[in-house]
């Protein structure tokens, strides 16, 4: 229902057109569009242009629906579309709270924005968003002698509460326009809900006539970013002009970050209405894509920037439980302690893999313990199994230190879940072979020493004294000929005196090794043999 006007005069083929849109063949035509394009023919002059304004939720990313308490950080998108440098400008973010009252104010500074430049300012403080409801931002650039003031703002605007209400990107009023399309084609709007389980209960639309509307609901494709597969549910109901609530019949349920987007396809001659107003939900790129064309009756689905769709969805909380698999663990995190790698010490949990979802078995593929310098310390009793819905398999993990060392790493479970492909927990473990040291009763010590070991040769054990003629931070280590430490015999502060620490070789091969006193700012190092 656009329509340019046409000269249709037999001249040469320099226009093209299509039917359809991007779902049409462009093909040459005799005549002309009128059109008119109008601008300034060299000279130089300023024009600075703000572009998106989007938000950072909880450090996580942009977001336009979030939960109560939801910490928010603004950027602003700037750009120079003039023909001269700019020095510096600002740019003043204001945000409106539920009830119209303002919650948060910055003004940005920009500097030294090149002609074609893009620059993006964020805001130096964050704000909490404590009461459910709509929040809208706006940005406003000021620049010295700035041509065009068309595009100094812009505007954004976003949600906080739960589910159990309406998600929407309009403004909730009456439809400022109302568009047409090809017979099959249409518009739709992806939802993304704050919690899950999340269920579907009913859209709202608002139409330009009376007639009988053509409405689908479809699972997005996280690959892909579009609407995919048949739809989830659909209805032919009779519409009226204006707001209409349609129920969602059956259990249209949604899991785990799983997103929907509802489409309106046109049939009947009943147009979509449309919201004008700013913010424009489906331009603001950094916020992620909201729109999407439909062609070919539901069978193709393309990004669109047109505008904000009056069409909203009711998303209830839900209890259903999950039909494809859901992977959990008894714990996120398994901390063995510290072991002493000398000894053939080791420590075993369990860790419970469960699958929460209702019908499909859960399938891990494999486990990986990364980095990889960590795995040699660690044993899993099997890494590849098959979880039925609503039951666990026990999986023993072993910690087995070989060296002096920290063992801190990441288990990743590969499998099919809905929910995380690569399932993460976190590994801690500590080798140290650290032993209390004791005490030799002999008069206090006049110097710093680090005596030879007896026996020497030894075999597995031996005996390694140290004095101090004042209190100090000690630290007695044992490495190997290639320089790795294999024992920590000693740590932490000791009063002034003689000791005696023992190290046992029993787990490490034959050969020469190195044992070394810091204490203070003295530093000391002998040799001694290990002979099996």
């Amino acid at each position: 229902n656009w329509n340019p006007v046409y000269d249709g005069a037999n001249t040469a083929g320099r226009s093209q057109v299509s039917t359809q849109g991007k779902f049409g063949t462009f093909n040459n035509t005799l005549g002309d569009w009128m059109l008119r394009i109008g601008g300034i023919a060299g000279g130089v002059f300023t024009d600075v242009a703000v572009g998106d304004l989007y938000n950072d939720v909880n450090a996580e990313g942009p977001s336009f629906n979030l939960l109560p308490g939801g910490e928010i950080q603004l950027s602003q998108v700037v750009q120079n579309v003039g023909t001269a440098a700019v020095a510096a400008y600002t740019v003043d973010v204001l945000v409106n709270g539920p009830g119209g009252s303002q919650v948060y104010a910055e003004e940005l500074v920009g500097l030294n924005l090149a002609v074609d430049g893009v620059q993006t300012l964020t805001t130096t403080s964050t704000f909490l968003c404590t009461q459910a409801g709509e929040y809208l931002c706006r940005s406003i650039l000021n620049v010295t002698s700035d041509e065009n003031a068309d595009n100094d703002t812009t505007w954004l605007r976003f949600f906080a509460g739960g589910n159990d209400r309406v998600y929407r990107y309009d403004d909730n009023g009456d439809a400022d326009s109302y568009v047409g399309f090809n017979t099959g084609s249409g518009w739709a709007l992806r939802f993304t809900p704050v919690e899950y389980p999340a269920k579907l209960t009913s859209i709202r639309v608002n139409v330009g006539l009376n007639g009988t509307g053509d409405f689908r609901v479809y699972a997005m494709d996280e690959a892909t970013g579009l609407p995919a597969g048949n739809p989830l549910w659909s209805a032919t109901p009779p519409v009226i002009a204006g707001w209409n609530d349609i129920a969602v019949t059956g259990n249209i349920n949604f899991f785990d970050g799983q997103e929907f987007a509802i489409a309106y396809l046109f049939q009947t001659g009943v147009t979509m209405g449309y919201d004008n107003d700013p913010p424009n939900a489906a331009s603001n790129a950094e916020m992620g894509v909201t729109t999407f064309q439909v062609g070919n009756n539901g069978g193709q689905f393309f990004e669109d920037d047109g505008g904000n769709l009056c069409m909203q969805a009711y998303i209830d909380t839900s209890s259903a439980i999950p039909p494809l698999p859901v992977i959990a663990t008894s714990q996120d995190t398994m901390d063995f302690g510290t072991l002493n790698p000398n000894d053939g010490s080791s420590a075993t949990i369990s860790l419970w893999v469960y699958n929460e979802g209702g019908v499909d078995p859960l399938s891990v593929t494999g486990m990986v313990i990364n980095p990889p310098a960590i795995r040699s310390a660690y044993t899993l009793s099997q890494t590849t199994f098959s979880v039925a819905a609503g039951d666990s398999e026990e999986v023993l993990v072993t910690f087995d230190p070989v060296t002096h060392r920290a063992y801190n790493g990441l288990l990743a479970i590969n499998n099919n879940s809905n929910n995380n492909a690569a399932y993460g927990v976190i590994l801690r473990g500590t080798g140290d072979s650290t032993v209390s040291v004791n005490e030799i009763d002999l008069p206090l010590p006049q110097e710093y020493a680090l005596l030879q070991n007896f026996p020497n040769p030894f075999n597995p054990q031996t005996q390694i004294n140290f004095s101090l003629p004042a209190s100090s931070e000690v630290r007695l280590t044992v490495v190997n000929m290639l320089g790795q430490e294999v024992a920590l015999l000693a740590q932490g502060r000791l009063s002034a005196g003689t000791f005696s620490a023992t190290f046992d070789g029993a787990n490490l091969p034959s050969g020469l090794y190195f044992y070394r006193l810091d204490a203070g700012n003295f530093t000391s190092t002998r040799k001694m043999m290990l002979m099996k």
